[in-house]
């Protein structure tokens, strides 16, 4: 299954990301299955650990693998211990993401055939994370440390595949391919609460296919 994601998200360049706890099994349904209608297939549903709902994560990833099958490659965010790897596993996840470096993170997913994603925000991590066997690197948080310092670190450590997340307007995807990231997590765009609230679910959609796009010209 690692191997699998690696293929698509190198194909595809793009994760679309929701927020454990944050909406309901039925709005979650509809929210992914506009991600498949807009063409896009890996979904990252993070755990919550600021509002004490981890067990939501689990839930909402066994809800869509039992509803998408493999029709959508679903995984973990904000995955903090192996205990969390092994939570998302057990439920259908074929990949896991952190937003920060631990290596018994990065064993877990290994060990469990799991693409794994682990943050760094310096030279020193992003190397670590690749001697310790990650798929690819997330630069976090990227916006905030800017085009120049991707470019930068880019320079020396290119061999590293480096995934861009914070708040990803169409325009800034574009200019992070450009630069060199291998793709970038799509968050706050598609998953804006007033986009569920109204059930907006075809302008998720039409989000999405936009992302599409663009990556596809990379």
């Amino acid at each position: 299954m690692r191997r699998k994601v690696v293929e698509e998200l190198d194909r595809a360049k793009l994760m679309c990301i929701f927020r454990g706890g944050k909406m309901s099994d039925d709005e979650l349904k509809r929210a992914c299955q506009a991600v498949l209608d807009g063409g896009s297939r890996l979904v990252e549903l993070t755990y919550n650990h600021n509002d004490g709902m981890v067990a939501d994560t689990p839930h909402a990833i066994s809800l869509l693998h039992e509803t998408f099958g493999d029709d959508l490659m679903i995984g973990s965010g904000t995955t903090l211990s192996a205990d969390e790897v092994r939570m998302a596993h057990e439920v259908g996840a074929s990949f896991v993401v952190a937003p920060v470096l631990d290596r018994t993170v990065i064993e877990e997913a290994a060990r469990l055939d799991l693409m794994c994603m682990p943050g760094a925000g310096s030279a020193t991590e992003a190397l670590r994370a690749y001697e310790w066997g990650a798929d690819y690197v997330k630069l976090f948080p990227a916006g905030e440390m800017g085009i120049g310092y991707a470019k930068a670190l880019m320079a020396p450590l290119g061999f590293i595949k480096y995934f861009a997340v914070c708040r990803m307007t169409p325009e800034f995807f574009e200019e992070c391919l450009k630069a060199g990231f291998a793709g970038a997590g799509i968050s706050s765009y598609i998953n804006a609460p007033e986009l569920i609230a109204s059930g907006a679910f075809d302008e998720i959609e039409r989000r999405v296919s936009e992302y599409v796009n663009i990556a596809a010209h990379y």
